[in-house]
Order: C-alpha cells, then sequence, then structure tokens
C-alpha cells in the first residue's frame, strides 16, 4: 500500500509516538539510509551510505536531525527527548512529526485534511446519541410504562418528562460532552478512526488489520527473539512495522 512503519502506526491512534518513532529509524537503517555505529560502548546514529531516494517528509527530517549531529552522531533516544536535544524542535516534535506524517497520508489519499474539524464533527454526533438514549429514551419508557399502567395518555405528563430531561441535558452538557469525546476515541481504537477516514483508506482498512494481525499473531515471537541483533533482521521487512504497532517490547535495546 505504500505505506511507511510511522504512517501505519498514526493510523491505528493518530499519534507519533516513541515506537512510531524508533520504528521509522530501523525502516532507514535497514534502507542504508542511516547506520547505527558504537561510540564509546554507546549506540549512535549516522548517516547511511545511501543517498536517500523517495522518501517521506517525515523520514526526511529524521534524516536532517542525525545529520546535523554527523560529526559526534546522535543518540537514538534523542529524536525523542526534548531534555536531550534542548531545542524549539525537540519541544514541539510530537506535534510537528504528527502533522508530517498526516500531511503525507492526506497526499496519499488516506486521510482527511484537519482531523480536529473532523473529530469535532463526529464528536457531536456521539453527543446527540449519548444524550438521547442516556436521557430521552429512559424518560420516554417511563412516561410509556405509565400510560401502560394507567391507560390514560396524558401527553402534558410526557412534555413535563422532556423538559426536565431538557433540564438535565442542559446542566449535564460539559460531562456529557466529555463523555461523548472518551466514547468516540475509544471507538476510533476499536473500529478505526472514521472522523479521518477517506474512501480510499475504507477499502484498504481490512488489508491494514490484517497485516497488523499477521506481525501480532504470526511474526511477534520470532521478531522478539530476534530483534536482539538489528544486523541480523536487517532483510525482515515486519520488524520496523511490529516496532511501530507496539509489537517488539525490547526495541529500545535495539536503539
Amino acid at each position: 500500500l505504500g505505506l511507511t512503519p510511522a504512517e501505519v502506526g498514526y493510523l491505528f491512534d493518530g499519534k507519533l509516538r516513541d515506537r512510531e518513532i524508533a520504528g521509522s529509524v530501523i525502516y532507514l537503517v535497514q534502507r542504508g539510509y542511516l547506520k547505527i555505529k558504537r561510540v564509546n560502548g554507546q549506540k549512535r546514529l549516522f548517516l547511511g551510505d545511501k543517498k536517500p531516494e523517495k522518501i517521506t517528509a517525515f523520514e526526511h527530517e529524521i534524516i536532517g536531525v542525525v545529520d546535523s549531529f554527523s560529526a559526534d552522531g546522535l543518540v537514538p533516544s534523542e529524536l525523542w527527548s526534548p531534555v536531550a536535544l534542548q531545542s524549539d524542535f525537540a519541544v514541539n516534535r510530537s506535534h510537528h512529526f504528527t502533522q508530517l506524517v498526516h500531511n503525507e497520508l492526506k497526499t496519499k489519499g488516506y486521510v482527511k485534511g484537519d482531523y480536529r474539524y473532523y473529530f469535532f464533527k463526529s464528536t457531536l454526533g456521539l453527543y446527540a446519541l449519548v444524550c438521547l438514549i442516556g436521557i430521552y429514551l429512559p424518560l420516554f419508557l417511563f412516561w410509556v410504562t405509565i400510560v401502560w399502567q394507567t391507560g390514560e395518555v396524558n401527553f402534558i405528563e410526557l412534555l413535563i418528562f422532556m423538559g426536565f430531561g431538557w433540564a438535565i441535558h442542559l446542566f449535564g452538557t460539559i460531562p456529557l460532552f466529555s463523555m461523548a469525546v472518551i466514547l468516540n476515541y475509544i471507538r476510533g481504537r476499536i473500529i478505526g478512526r472514521e472522523w479521518i477516514i477517506t474512501p480510499k483508506l475504507k477499502r484498504m482498512w481490512p488489508q491494514i488489520i490484517g497485516y497488523r494481525q499477521y506481525v501480532k499473531l504470526v511474526e511477534n515471537e520470532r521478531l522478539e527473539f530476534q530483534s536482539q541483533n538489528l544486523a541480523e533482521m536487517s532483510r525482515n521487512e515486519t520488524l520496523a512495522f511490529a516496532v511501530a504497532l507496539g509489537f517488539v517490547r525490547n526495541w529500545r535495546n535495539l536503539l
């Protein structure tokens, strides 16, 4: 599908965390654009022997940071450690990296533009559903129960019940909307973040889910065992994706 480890990881949770960055570093090392050397017993990143070709803006950013430390090399963890780099770039790294990856996926047609707008829009729909199911529907069913028991249909009572529901709705707006935000996020983690999904991603989503399951169920144990030595895994393209997806627990040892 032409997706990098960082992009696959981002599609599942909308974040660029340490493991997505680490997976991208391993991906670049495997392709020869970066290399790892030991300097005074510590692993450091240097520019590789190959000239970067067909790389994303996010990968170009990583190579640029490594290049700026080319003399002594860069400790890999400094890519995600604001304290280590002591720069504005590092402080805003998470947001900056996320935007680069999101824009790349947008260019490839997998996600929409401003995901915050679409997330808010989808949350509003879920908020309305929460209010309907959590407030108005129980009150309406209570009114129906009264009608069934008394045999009399009193619409004044229904209006009173709905007015009471509106009062609950009005005073509970903040907690109810917060609940909708949490539910929307959880739903996105389980079935995909529909607020950014394009028709193209909907078509490809089963393949992405299937690949993730393949890495988790088939490759995971072998990767966990063999990832102790990155050189031995240099031809296994699964490793970088497994790290980005969170299936390699000892990925920090690689770097």
